[in-house]
């Protein structure tokens, strides 16, 4: 299977948080004039296990106007590798630092026209060093433990919408015993 030709491409959006080009492509003989391509920065995702329980946060996502129960999650820093962004982002949400964060694997958002990939973590060795703070550009963070039962059953009655949030626990089934 060929690439796609990129002919031409025009960004119509470049910000801190996105950048949005119009493609024109040659697949084979045909055009395609307008296709759009959405490129967001890389993040991570984390699950963090203690005593049987998952450890979520529940924030306000301005896409769809409500606060969702999601995983701890963030965008990586320019420059930053996957494992210096899981840190951080551990500290940021969870108040908690890992010696041990286990790569469980990737995966993309949508990748017919959004370039974004996820980058799945695991541990289960957590110390406590600080208060998660979030960002408060976000509105704050309620931080929460859920059994893996009640996850499951979160999950299976649609209480649980995010979809990286389904997906890394999907990743993590074996490692979490929910198979």
């Amino acid at each position: 299977m060929k690439n796609w030709e990129v002919i031409e491409s025009i960004k119509i959006i470049d910000n801190k948080w996105l950048v949005v080009e119009k493609h024109k492509c040659k697949i084979g003989e045909e055009i395609i004039d307008d296709y759009y391509v959405i490129k967001k920065k890389d993040f991570v995702i984390l699950i963090v296990e203690d005593n049987e329980g998952i450890y979520f946060v529940e924030q306000y996502r301005h896409g769809v106007r409500k606060s969702i129960i999601n995983l701890p999650m963030g965008m990586m820093d320019d420059g930053e590798i996957p494992e210096e962004a899981a840190k951080r982002e551990l500290l940021e949400e969870t108040g908690y630092n890992s010696d041990c964060l286990e790569y469980l694997g990737e995966f993309y958002m949508a990748p017919s026209y959004i370039s974004t990939k996820a980058h799945v973590f695991y541990s289960n060795d957590l110390k406590k060093i600080g208060r998660n703070e979030g960002d408060k550009k976000e509105g704050g963070l309620i931080f929460t433990k859920i059994s893996k039962e009640d996850v499951k059953n979160m999950i299976k009655n649609n209480k649980i919408k995010d979809m990286s949030t389904i997906m890394a626990i999907h990743i993590a089934r074996e490692r979490l015993n929910l198979i």
